[in-house]
């Protein structure tokens, strides 16, 4: 049994060596699913293991799902800004879109779209234990509630974002032009994840189906209430993994 999470996800574009470029996701979820190859292995680091070098040789150059316990209980303030009552008091008008989980969906995650919802009556709902099926699943962070985004730290790994910086140039989530728009004009199609980080709110035993996420993209998530598990598929092998509060996960593209 599995209680209401809320946790922040960073998907990461693969370059030719799979290099860290960052575009932040934020994620509230009960459960995710993803397939991964046969090399796959999960590794459990200590925060004093949790630095650019060691996580690099660990967990990136060997393609391996690497969990850092604890990462996020170094940042109190980015816990309480991204706690229920933290996204309540800065977000409670705003207004969030759904999707629910159908088993026999033929979509992405098999999720379909639901109702549009008041998002701190939704969270009132989550605290309150009532189990909702429809779930705010990839919500736009910085449409959404972008105040919000002021407390929010960016893990080491994905701070050295050049990739993303050359191709967005000035254009950040505070800035007052539409840099979305702006930069698909620019390369006449669409720049994945500038809109990122996204925003996942599920109730307990909600979850998503089994999925490879677009762009062939890196993906780090911290938890920030609650318990998550993670089914990792590879080849014929499934290893479960059951992230705590301010944890850290990092699963490689593919």
């Amino acid at each position: 049994n599995f209680s209401n999470v809320i946790s922040s996800r960073y998907l990461h574009m693969q370059s030719t060596r799979r290099s860290f470029t960052s575009f932040l996701v934020l994620r509230l979820s009960e459960g995710s699913d993803l397939t991964l190859d046969s090399s796959a292995k999960v590794l459990f680091l200590g925060l004093h293991e949790s630095n650019y070098e060691s996580f690099r040789s660990k967990c990136v150059d060997t393609e391996s799902v690497c969990v850092v316990r604890n990462w996020a209980e170094q940042y109190p303030s980015m816990q309480r800004t991204f706690s229920y009552d933290g996204l309540k008091a800065a977000c409670a008008e705003e207004i969030a879109e759904t999707n629910r989980y159908r088993s026999q969906a033929n979509s992405h995650a098999q999720l379909k779209e639901g109702k549009r919802v008041v998002l701190g009556q939704f969270i009132d709902q989550l605290q309150r234990g009532v189990q909702i099926q429809d779930m705010v699943f990839d919500e736009s962070v910085p449409s959404l509630c972008l105040p919000i985004l002021k407390n929010y730290t960016v893990p080491f790994m994905a701070v050295n974002d050049y990739i993303h910086a050359a191709i967005t140039g000035n254009c950040n989530w505070f800035s007052p032009a539409d840099c979305e728009t702006l930069l698909e004009r620019q390369f006449k199609s669409r720049i994945p994840f500038t809109d990122h980080p996204s925003l996942f709110l599920q109730a307990k035993g909600t979850r998503c189906g089994s999925h490879i996420d677009a762009y062939e993209s890196h993906f780090l998530q911290i938890l920030h209430v609650g318990k998550k598990e993670w089914r990792i598929e590879y080849g014929p092998n499934v290893e479960t993994v059951v992230l705590e509060q301010s944890d850290l996960i990092f699963v490689p593209a593919g």
